[in-house]
């Protein structure tokens, strides 16, 4: 998987491709013949690199891409602002969002906010808002299970009591659901998928969980996602990352298969949920949750 600094590196510009000698004939040329990805506004990138890039990464890249060339009297905002600065985002936008002075109408491709308060820094050699103020833009034009995965992602790079502060104290669009966000926020959510599944939980009205439980078993300890110690059960998200960053597929899901043997040992119910689940199938993870807590009751 490529960094965003490694990204950020490979982005280059028409004024980029000039300084090495590539003129617009020769680039047109070469983005014809299949050597160059145009990415939009002016920027290009090798397509043996952008091939490789997932689609999130495609989109950066495109956002970098515009913030080297074509700002002026504004910065990168929103969706794209949470891009660069790595924030969780649980779709691929489509447009790159600006907020500032600059004139012209919104398109599809482009989407210009207007806001006179905000602070900004450089990241990746762009200028964006700055995270704090990037959530605060997105809570006004999200839904809340993407507002909610971008606001415990937020919490890598902004205090949480200035977080929560902030969101709380927000007025007019988008203020309802910042404030609840701001009571439900978590700074030990891992992934998108830990974040949606303890919305889930608290939907299903089960008892709070608690996150990222330590467990000794054997002189080995193990973290769990969500623990009830007090009812013996532990509740994994199982997102396709533990298999992609820990390892290979086999090898990581036989670790963890011997590590639920040895929890299932020592009278704990550990269950599994999938995206799938979460995602496509509600309904049956509720019943399945249900069961699990009932379970627990009867003991």
């Amino acid at each position: 998987m490529k960094s965003p600094e490694e990204i950020a590196m490979a982005v280059r510009t028409t004024v980029n491709l000039s300084a090495c000698g590539i003129n617009k004939d020769a680039l047109a040329r070469a983005v014809a013949r299949g050597e160059y990805q145009r990415l939009g506004y002016g920027s290009y990138m090798e397509s043996s690199f952008y091939s490789q890039l997932y689609p999130s990464q495609q989109y950066l890249a495109r956002v970098i891409g515009y913030g080297r060339g074509r700002l002026k009297t504004s910065v990168l905002s929103h969706h794209s602002a949470a891009a660069v600065h790595g924030l969780w985002l649980l779709h691929v936008p489509t447009a790159i969002h600006t907020v500032g002075q600059a004139h012209g109408h919104s398109t599809p491709r482009l989407v210009r906010h207007r806001n006179s308060r905000y602070e900004t820094e450089k990241s990746l050699g762009v200028d964006v808002t700055a995270p704090l103020d990037t959530v605060l833009h997105c809570m006004r034009v999200m839904g809340f299970e993407e507002a909610l995965v971008l606001a415990d992602s937020s919490l890598r790079l902004v205090e949480h009591q200035t977080l929560v502060a902030a969101l709380q104290g927000m007025s007019g669009r988008g203020s309802v659901q910042s404030r609840i966000i701001a009571e439900c926020v978590s700074p030990l959510s891992e992934s998108p998928g830990e974040s949606l599944l303890r919305l889930f939980l608290h939907r299903c009205g089960v008892p709070k969980p608690v996150e990222q439980y330590v467990i000794g078993v054997y002189g080995q300890q193990f973290r769990a996602d969500f623990a009830w110690p007090e009812l013996g059960i532990i509740m994994e998200f199982d997102g396709q990352v533990k298999y992609t960053e820990f390892g290979e597929r086999e090898d990581v899901f036989g670790r963890q298969n011997e590590r639920e043997a040895l929890l299932r040992g020592q009278g704990w119910d550990v269950v599994r949920v999938t995206w799938d689940e979460l995602m496509r199938r509600p309904h049956e993870l509720k019943t399945k949750v249900e069961r699990v807590f009932s379970r627990a009751r009867y003991r």
